[in-house]
């Protein structure tokens, strides 16, 4: 029998999910046990509580990642983030620590409106963009050395791009917004509003 902490732990809702169980103390903490696949028999693993989550309503999963709407409407996630998965703005994965979800970044290059498959991201309070995309949406080709450096090159221009920084998520290359920007002579917009970053095209200005 799956206990928290004492037979009088409160528990107020329990379901099957995350690949095992779930439990929603009176208090409002969850508590997560995961099937122990290693045992021939069912089993599972010792109860943990998910820190940064309060009172969640609602859950939702991918693969090795998850979600919860909490009693207020606030979105989080936790688990895996290979791919950026979870939303909350960072690529390193959180397997034992809900985050809320941000709202995605969209970007716009030379007046088109973008749809890579990896969006801009948020990390330590600066904005990345993903390379490839807007090179190409520019008219530009991406050479990488055997140095590690990488150029753009188009319309007569070498351009180094600037990738102190810089990081993947899966195969995708971000890199700042605002170096790249200045390398390539455009202008860099960014709504508050829409969540909208801009690059203008540099034939534009």
């Amino acid at each position: 029998m799956c206990r928290i902490g004492s037979p009088d732990s409160g528990i107020s809702r329990l379901t099957l999910n995350f690949g095992g169980l779930a439990a929603i103390r009176k208090d409002g903490s969850l508590w997560t046990w995961k099937r122990d696949y290693l045992s021939d028999k069912l089993a599972f693993t010792r109860p943990r509580q998910m820190n940064g989550i309060q009172g969640p309503v609602s859950f939702a999963e991918g693969e090795n990642s998850h979600y919860a709407v909490l009693a207020d409407g606030t979105a989080m996630s936790w688990g895996t983030n290979l791919f950026g998965q979870l939303g909350i703005g960072v690529n390193e994965s959180r397997p034992f620590t809900a985050s809320p979800i941000v709202k995605p970044v969209s970007l716009r290059v030379g007046g088109v409106l973008l749809n890579p498959t990896q969006p801009p991201l948020y990390r330590d309070g600066k904005l990345f963009v993903p390379l490839k995309a807007v090179a190409e949406e520019l008219g530009y080709t991406i050479k990488a050395a055997n140095d590690g450096s990488i150029t753009m090159i188009g319309h007569g221009r070498s351009i180094v791009v600037p990738t102190a920084g810089s990081f993947k998520v899966s195969y995708t290359l971000l890199v700042p917004a605002e170096e790249l920007a200045q390398s390539l002579g455009t202008s860099l917009k960014w709504d508050s509003r829409s969540y909208e970053i801009s690059f203008t095209n540099p034939s534009e200005q």
